[in-house]
């Protein structure tokens, strides 16, 4: 069994980078399951993985020593300048950043409110710093994992995910085949059932074969939604975005 990943690190569009490969995984009918840090995990990865029929995992919290508990994969990980992770971060945890599934992120926020900006941000390089170290360590070089920098993404989105897709085995065509069009319904209906209650052992239509088009507009989508966020929370910068 291949297990496909994207590996991230915080403050480095993983949510933007996962949603683009959710919805890429819906329409095939792959699994897609987000882990924030697999130590939490009820068991190890390998039996994680065959117990839900996972195809691809989105590492939020990216570290080298997950590729050795993994079972056969491929991937892609996802840097971003440390520099721009750092204010991402301050401006994040200060103003928008949810505490639902973090609720140690509240005692931070008020810590970084009576803060002046300069201070703030020598307070957060502090709790970057082990992020930082597993950005340094991790294993660059590894054949079975594609490198991508968040700048070069972002200027190229399409480019990017096309060669990514292509490297993971999928058949890109302009012309979708009539007899797959149930199977795509069936799929998406499937992952949002899924979404609600991720338990759900739901049948899928695993396929590796995509229209090309969908690339476009599921990047597209995506960067409204981003856009949207944006907006909503009136952040105070706009690398908070990300």
């Amino acid at each position: 069994m291949t297990v496909y990943c994207l590996f991230a690190h915080h403050r480095s569009a993983s949510t933007w980078t996962g949603g683009i490969l959710y919805q890429l995984s819906a329409l095939t009918g792959w699994r897609c399951v987000t882990i924030h840090d697999p130590d939490r995990l009820p068991t190890d990865l390998v039996t994680y993985c065959d117990r839900r029929a996972v195809d691809l995992l989105v590492f939020t919290n990216a570290r080298g020593e997950f590729l050795d508990q993994l079972p056969d994969y491929r991937g892609v990980h996802l840097v971003r300048d440390p520099r721009d992770i750092l204010v991402s971060s301050y401006f994040s945890h200060r103003f928008s950043h949810p505490i639902i599934d973090w609720p140690e992120l509240e005692a931070h926020r008020r810590e970084l409110r009576e803060l002046n900006e300069e201070q703030g941000l020598l307070e957060e390089l502090d709790c970057r710093a082990r992020q930082f170290a597993e950005m340094a360590e991790w294993p660059y070089g590894e054949r079975r994992v594609v490198e991508w920098k968040l700048e070069q993404l972002l200027q190229q989105p399409e480019s990017c995910f096309n060669k990514l897709l292509d490297f993971w085995g999928y058949e890109l065509s302009d012309r979708f085949p009539r007899m797959d069009i149930p199977a795509v319904y069936f799929n998406k209906a499937c992952s949002r059932v899924n979404r609600r209650f991720p338990g759900l052992p739901l049948p899928r239509w695993r396929s590796r074969r995509l229209a090309a088009g969908a690339i476009p507009s599921i990047i597209q989508h995506n960067i409204e939604q981003f856009v949207k966020l944006h907006k909503k929370n009136d952040l105070k910068s706009s690398v908070s975005v990300f």
